[in-house]
């Protein structure tokens, strides 16, 4: 373990250089939040290599400052509980199924690959959201300190993350940014009345109010759609929308519990019976209640649908 007992050293120096780093646009206010795998090695002499090289990296990364990153400790916990892998040769799926429960916007993975006496640090950058992915290499030559070779990587994923950060991480509106740009858009048009049905379970529990079938309601009623209960009233409507939806219980860590969510919803043209949108969303959420995380997520998963389809109801 030669190689961690230099990590104190190499953070010193680490911390020092970054001083005088540059080649990347700054940082937006809010950081992105970022998670480190255990790289692929296969190294007989020293079959720790992987988890060591994220161990370091982790350690350089977040004393730069510049990303938010997930401990190790809770990112191995997760991926323990949920039997997923723990190697650089991830997915654009995996990785975004474990920056859901990590809270990552960023998975970082890869591997160390020998040529000859020298060896190669290729580290790739997936945007959970957006699945873009960017590759970062570093050589290490047989005089090369492992550890110095982990600082470059470090330095060189944070300036790579710094320059394309709009296209690894999808921007992130709150609903109430998204209605008060859509109601300009929307302004003076004339609006189909919509009716809303999506019925919803959570996975061992009755569910009294539908979270998803409220989401789309209220944001439908805020940009000016007139919303109909069919069960009540007579009027037809110009659009049905309809879908289904269900949440589950995720895992739990000390007081706080995760559910996961899943959301289906079309749209269909009454009149010609034409399905104007269809869409779907996966999401996840956490809270001290399984049922308030569990709508939560519902809620999130039926924003985002509902935001994605508002401009193909406009008949």
């Amino acid at each position: 373990m030669k190689l961690l007992c230099k990590v104190t050293a190499a953070i010193m120096l680490f911390t020092i250089s970054a001083t005088g780093m540059g080649g990347g646009q700054a940082y937006a206010a809010d950081q992105y939040s970022a998670a480190v795998l255990n790289f692929s090695a296969k190294d007989r002499k020293n079959p720790e290599l992987g988890g060591e090289v994220a161990m370091l990296l982790t350690a350089f990364l977040s004393e730069l400052g510049e990303l938010s990153m997930v401990e190790r400790q809770e990112l191995e916990t997760v991926m323990s509980e949920q039997a997923l892998g723990v190697s650089g040769t991830i997915n654009s799926e995996t990785a975004a199924q474990i920056g859901q429960l990590v809270g990552a916007d960023v998975i970082i993975s890869g591997s160390i690959m020998s040529l000859g006496k020298e060896k190669n640090l290729i580290a790739k950058i997936m945007g959970i959201d957006t699945g873009r992915v960017f590759a970062v290499p570093v050589k290490v030559g047989p005089s090369d300190s492992m550890s110095d070779a982990c600082l470059t990587l470090a330095q060189k994923i944070n300036d790579k993350i710094s320059q394309k950060g709009a296209e690894l991480v999808a921007e992130k509106k709150s609903v109430r940014d998204f209605l008060a740009q859509k109601k300009e858009e929307l302004q003076g048009k004339e609006l189909p009345t919509v009716t809303i049905s999506i019925p919803e379970m959570h996975i061992g529990q009755p569910v009294p109010d539908p979270a998803a079938q409220t989401e789309v309601a209220y944001i439908l009623q805020q940009l000016g759609f007139v919303v109909i209960d069919k069960n009540k009233s007579s009027e037809k409507p110009n659009i049905e929308i309809v879908g289904e939806a269900f949440s589950e219980k995720g895992i739990t860590r000390g007081d706080l519990i995760s559910c996961k969510a899943r959301i289906e919803i079309k749209a269909i043209d009454l009149a010609s019976d034409k399905v104007l949108a269809i869409d779907r969303q996966t999401e996840a959420a956490v809270d001290a209640s399984e049922q308030i995380a569990g709508k939560t997520a519902l809620q999130n998963g039926a924003a985002k649908i509902i935001e994605r389809m508002i401009d193909k109801l406009i008949l």
